[in-house]
């Protein structure tokens, strides 16, 4: 998952240079910064294909508006997922419920194999306390139990507010190109990939050089 919103922001933003020629200081940026000295045209091409059809998730050849959807509910099923599997890993007996007791056992038996804190000092129970009682906060109902509806609800709600950064501007790429309404293809972003590469590699053997990029950085 981790990997997913980068791939987001670099696949989507470089190809807005072609098929939008506004904002294209933001989007030079971005393919800039994915540049890596030493690094040769076909490599550099190659690491953009490769971004591109992870991007392309119905493998058509072209990024729409349904891809873009369909990755951002990717997504956030992945964090859903990781929040649940957080609150699981503390359901010691396999029941698929978490209490109160469970979480205890479980920071208990977590600090005495990693002993990163003195149970003994001053406040420390009622951090211990403090601590439980965040970890029960998706117990809804208040029951002293977490069941898998509430993990489900908790996970939903924690990331309600959430979004794959700079969607706004990755939907707003999404403008009719190759006579497709919404759909920016491969040839396009690869275009605009090289035509970007081609500016840094100042020299034109083919290979950027850590000169080159800080040289183009210096000159935005």
């Amino acid at each position: 998952m981790r990997k997913l919103l980068p791939i987001i922001v670099l696949i989507m933003l470089p190809a807005q240079a072609v098929v939008a020629q506004q904002g294209g200081p933001a989007i030079e940026t971005m393919l800039v910064n994915v540049m890596r000295p030493g690094t040769t045209l076909e490599q550099y091409l190659q690491q953009r294909r490769h971004e591109f059809a992870r991007f392309d998730a119905d493998g058509d050849g072209a990024v729409t508006q349904a891809d873009v959807d369909f990755n951002r509910a990717r997504h956030m099923a992945s964090m859903r997922a990781s929040a649940i599997a957080e609150i699981l890993q503390t359901d010691l007996n396999g029941d698929g419920l978490v209490t109160r007791d469970e979480i205890r056992q479980a920071l208990e038996t977590r600090m005495a194999i990693f002993p990163i804190a003195d149970a003994s000092r001053p406040g420390f129970r009622e951090q211990m306390e403090a601590e439980i009682t965040k970890r029960m906060a998706p117990d809804l109902n208040g029951d002293g139990r977490i069941d898998g509806s509430e993990m489900l609800a908790h996970a939903k709600l924690r990331f309600a507010a959430a979004g794959v950064p700079d969607e706004a501007t990755i939907t707003a790429m999404l403008a009719p190109a190759d006579g497709r309404t919404g759909a920016v293809t491969e040839a396009r972003y690869l275009a605009a990939a090289e035509a970007q590469f081609r500016k840094v590699d100042a020299d034109g053997d083919g290979t950027v050089s850590r000169e080159e990029i800080e040289a183009h950085r210096r000159q935005r």
